[in-house]
């Protein structure tokens, strides 16, 4: 799907960062929505249903941040450079408070970007004027294990082979997951009370059947969140796009006919950035 778009460019220490706006006459709430490891800021539009178009037919005004660098990047320099940028510059342009939606690797950073347990070039109180809330989509909230790094890797690797990534379009996988591990430093300091920033709301979106992300990892118990404005709900859904989707469910909605008659199931689930009851929950939330 062709959508005309406007890009700006952001300088941080880590690269330029790119910051698309994709529906530049909307006078509708800003919402800016953040990739996640490896991914790019079109994976919010590249389908029909992507939540992404959905909201812009609610009428919403679309942005998307492409991270500097979202394989080897440095997760606190990526919250407090390229995201806090785009925050600033919609505020700024728009006059109005920011949605942030942030899928996997994107969530840890909005997480850290607004959390007191970092340090920050800013004043956290003049940062949460400018966000009206953040939406968590399958984040790796108590870290990802080196079994779920593998499966991830896996998938990029079968991206790589199709798209004939090479040299510097490859991926180094070793080291961008480092600060996402369960064990890191970061994701103990993160979740360290309070796990979220209090002065905003969060929706955090669970994938029940999520290949990259479980459901143990993605999903806060409720000792752990102190938040008044607060909401967690479990989907039908996948952590992405996987190669050869459609392929993918053809093949699963036959295997599945099959089982049927001999008492068992098969069933490839949407991502989570595809998933109608995800963009239907953030609307009726966030109108």
């Amino acid at each position: 799907m062709s959508i005309k778009k406007v890009i700006y460019e952001i300088e941080t220490s880590q690269g330029i960062a790119e910051l698309f706006h994709m529906t530049r006459k909307s006078t509708g709430p800003p919402v800016l929505f953040v990739h996640g490891f490896g991914s790019n800021a079109d994976i919010w539009f590249t389908y029909q249903d992507s939540l992404g178009n959905y909201l812009r037919k609610q009428g919403k005004d679309c942005w998307s941040l492409h991270l500097s660098n979202s394989t080897t990047g440095n997760i606190p320099s990526l919250a407090n450079e390229d995201l806090y940028a785009a925050i600033s510059f919609i505020h700024k342009e728009k006059q109005k408070e920011v949605l942030v939606i942030a899928h996997s690797m994107g969530g840890i950073i909005a997480r850290v970007l607004t959390s007191p347990q970092f340090e920050h070039p800013f004043p956290l109180a003049t940062l949460e004027t400018k966000i009206r809330g953040i939406v968590l989509l399958t984040v790796p909230n108590h870290g990802a294990e080196i079994g779920d790094i593998k499966k991830l890797e896996e998938s990029a690797h079968q991206l790589r082979t199709i798209l004939k990534w090479k040299g510097s379009f490859s991926p180094d996988f070793d080291l961008g997951f480092i600060q996402l591990t369960s064990k890191s430093t970061l994701i103990q300091t993160l979740n360290t009370p309070p796990f979220l920033n209090p002065n905003i709301t969060w929706l955090n979106a669970v994938g029940k059947y999520d290949h990259i992300v479980p459901v143990k990892s993605a999903s806060f118990s409720p000792v752990e969140v102190d938040v008044p404005a607060f909401e967690q709900r479990g989907f039908d859904s996948d952590h992405m796009v996987y190669p050869f989707a459609n392929t993918l469910r053809k093949i699963a909605d036959t295997i599945g006919e099959i089982a049927t008659i001999f008492g068992s199931s098969f069933k490839i689930y949407p991502a989570i950035h595809r998933t109608e009851e995800v963009g239907e929950w953030i609307q009726n939330t966030f109108r």
